[in-house]
């Protein structure tokens, strides 16, 4: 670990034409990919709108603090381009272009380090990078993810130079702890920094080098400590309020739909042809150099250290597996750093640059399968990327038009809902969704999210389906005026508590479905034919006869006492069914939307 070496090991000079190619190359695929902003980066538009407007960080406007964010720093660059005009939407994506490009600079910058005779494959791992999809989509999608990767590999190759000798002050702390405020598990690699320059000073033993790790952990843990102060004081939470809301699910039941959440993004990722030549050279034989030990090291230790985090929290329900970006960039960096730098054959001097090849081809005709039921029926749809570059090459779109999607994406249905809500005179209080991302940006109203992200009564009862009436109980006696609930295959798309609630007897007694958004998501085939994704949304409101209480003693006691899906399993399909019955035909109550995506 951590040999220390002359700074004229180190390939420090070199073109940089190839990565300037490359930044351009994954700037262009961005902007011609078609990336919708993702639900929950709306949340933080959110706080970041009430930050820059004075009111907090608060999610309601007057209402209670509650950390229902869980990347602070991110939160504040949103806040920072809203004070200066700039739309948020728009704002994120500028931000994630500037750091998903500063990702592939700095993967050069890592081989450089690394003093590899074949530099290109720094490039090939760049490229392998730049045209994933799953890569394109994560750096457009409005959350934090482009910033919480380049973070991570920024740090690495810090840390890296700092065991190297080649800095004569440490500041890899700096990025360190602004990723320990981007994202809360970030801590896992405090865990895996520390120990790692703990032994490198150890085999070293000098007192410059104790001297250097104790300054470079008080610069690092005495600001992040001052933090977790002042979100205690300021939340009453040591944790952001979504760990609760999200995470807290048990033990068994999370390392379960955790480990099938890592089997998916195996069964997605196209690196794998790229692996099989790592684990051939492996069983061949061939020595490492020190330097690229070290950062193979840090790699895989930080690999295990987001396996654990994965594994703990379960996964997550975005598609394109958002906790697996980060495997997606460490696969092919690990992948081409372990290549050895003398190959035996022609064979294996030109393998890389065809396996890279082969995987850009295989994402120019792969995709994810869709999430649900498709119209016509279609198991793998072909990703945007490709639909775009056709549609360019064809005349069928030109780049004004991608150019505008760029900037301004198509209206979906849960910002279609939540303007039509923020546009219809009855409906002005408190709105109930378990989707707190977009309709409640668009209402603008107060909001109350179903999952408790910004109540952390709820997201403490959240998970555990005995305490469902408690969960109920806490629900009604907010007194939302409507609820909006997503609706598919015949049921709720969120867990057993909410289908529970929305059937028991006081919500009956006092909501009547009022409309159903349906809305047809529209996507195009290489030939031209489009398929669609169904989804449809649910909104109750409150019957204008019933004047909205806490629940009463007997109400109490019927939550109790009452398990409605068990019951009555088909309870909701057939009111949802009966209700289209009746209304068949209104414009008004059975809502048709169409979203033309790609």
């Amino acid at each position: 670990m951590g040999t220390r070496v002359s700074k004229n090991f180190v390939n420090v000079k070199g073109n940089w034409f190839p990565a300037i190619l490359i930044v351009l190359l994954y700037i262009g695929l961005s902007i011609i990919s078609f990336t919708t902003i993702n639900e929950d980066a709306y949340i933080t538009f959110r706080y970041a709108e009430n930050l820059a407007n004075g009111f907090g960080l608060v999610f309601n406007e007057g209402g209670e603090r509650v950390e229902g964010y869980s990347n602070p720093t991110w939160l504040l660059l949103i806040t920072l381009a809203k004070l200066v005009g700039v739309n948020p939407v728009f704002a994120s994506r500028c931000l994630g272009l500037l750091f998903g490009a500063l990702i592939l600079i700095e993967l050069h910058l890592l081989f450089r380090l690394c003093a590899r005779k074949n530099t290109h494959y720094g490039s090939l791992a760049a490229i392998g990078v730049a045209v994933a999809p799953a890569y394109l989509y994560w750096m457009q999608s409005g959350l934090e993810n482009a910033l919480y990767v380049y973070l991570i590999i920024l740090t690495i190759r810090l840390v890296v130079d700092e065991a190297l000798g080649l800095e004569d002050f440490q500041i890899s702390w700096l990025p360190l702890l602004l990723l320990l405020l981007t994202r809360p598990e970030s801590i896992l690699f405090i865990v895996v920094i520390g120990f790692w320059k703990i032994a490198n000073v150890a085999k070293e033993g000098t007192p410059k080098a104790r001297f250097a790790l104790i300054a470079w952990l008080d610069l690092l843990l005495i600001p992040y400590l001052i933090f977790l102060f002042w979100r205690h004081a300021a939340f009453g939470e040591w944790v952001p309020n979504t760990f609760f809301a999200k995470v807290n699910n048990g033990l068994r039941y999370s390392f379960i739909t955790g480990f099938q959440y890592l089997i998916s993004f195996l069964n997605h990722s196209l690196w794998i042809p790229l692996v099989l030549p790592l684990v051939a050279y492996t069983m061949r034989g061939f020595k490492i150099p020190d330097t690229r030990k070290d950062v193979i090291e840090l790699f895989l230790y930080f690999s295990i250290a987001y396996l654990i985090f994965a594994l703990y929290t379960g996964g997550d329900i975005h598609p394109y597996d958002r906790f697996c970006v980060l495997f997606l960039v460490f696969s092919p960096v690990l992948t081409f750093l372990i290549l050895p730098d003398d190959p035996r054959t022609q064979w294996e001097e030109y393998a890389p640059t065809f396996l890279v090849a082969a995987f850009i081809l295989g994402n120019l005709l792969y995709s994810f399968p869709p999430q649900w039921d498709t119209t016509p029926e279609v198991t793998r749809p072909p990703n945007s990327m490709t639909v775009s570059l056709i549609g360019l090459v064809d005349g069928n779109v030109s780049p004004g038009e991608i150019l505008a999607r760029f900037k301004d994406p198509p209206v979906d249905v849960l910002e279609y809902v939540g303007r039509d809500l923020r546009n219809d005179p009855g409906v002005d209080g408190l709105l109930a969704v378990e989707q707190c991302g977009k309709i409640p940006y668009f209402y603008g109203g107060p909001v109350l999210d179903l999952l408790g992200l910004n109540d952390s009564r709820i997201a403490h009862i959240v998970h555990d389906v005995s305490t469902w009436d408690i969960y109920a109980q806490a629900i009604l006696n907010e007194l939302p005026e409507t609820f909006v609930f997503v609706y598919t295959d015949n049921r709720l798309i969120s867990r057993y508590y909410l289908e529970n609630t929305v059937m028991s007897e006081p919500f009956q007694q006092r909501y009547n479905l009022d409309r159903i958004y349906h809305a047809d998501n529209y996507f195009k085939l290489l030939d031209g034919a489009e398929y669609s994704v169904p989804m449809e949304l649910l909104v109750y409101r409150q019957k204008l006869e019933v004047e909205l209480n806490e629940l009463t003693r007997n109400e109490l006691n019927w939550l109790m006492q009452n398990e409605p899906v068990v019951d009555n399993p088909d309870g909701l399909s057939d009111q949802v069914e009966a209700f289209r019955g009746r209304h068949s035909g209104d414009p008004g109550k059975v809502i048709e939307i169409r979203v033309d995506y790609y």
